[in-house]
């Protein structure tokens, strides 16, 4: 699972294929990271959610992704993910919250 690092910008990105909720194949590119670490940090965060499934991300897993994410890495995934309407994003704002102190 590499990231890679934009020649032009010389910022790193990472891309990666996944199925959403109906078993399309999607493909996810999110690019800006500083570091490699943080690429692939960001897309190991985003491929533990969808695998694990809804059902099993509760208050522990949020707490774990939290404690493991950057600030920043916290806030870029809950933009990326915003826009979705899935549970993904619920978690991702789960995520982002718990880094912030705040309760729902």
């Amino acid at each position: 699972m590499p990231a890679y690092k934009d020649k032009k910008t010389g910022l790193f990105y990472v891309q990666f294929y996944y199925r959403d909720a109906r078993g399309a194949k999607r493909h996810k590119t999110k690019k800006g990271f500083q570091t490699e670490l943080e690429a692939l940090l960001w897309k190991k965060s985003f491929k533990a959610l969808k695998a694990l499934g809804r059902e099993n991300v509760g208050d522990e897993e949020i707490r774990t992704l939290a404690r493991n994410l950057t600030e920043e890495q916290a806030g870029a995934f809950l933009e990326e993910l915003a826009g979705l309407t899935s549970w993904v994003a619920d978690a991702a704002k789960k995520i982002w919250e718990t880094k912030h102190g705040q309760d729902r």
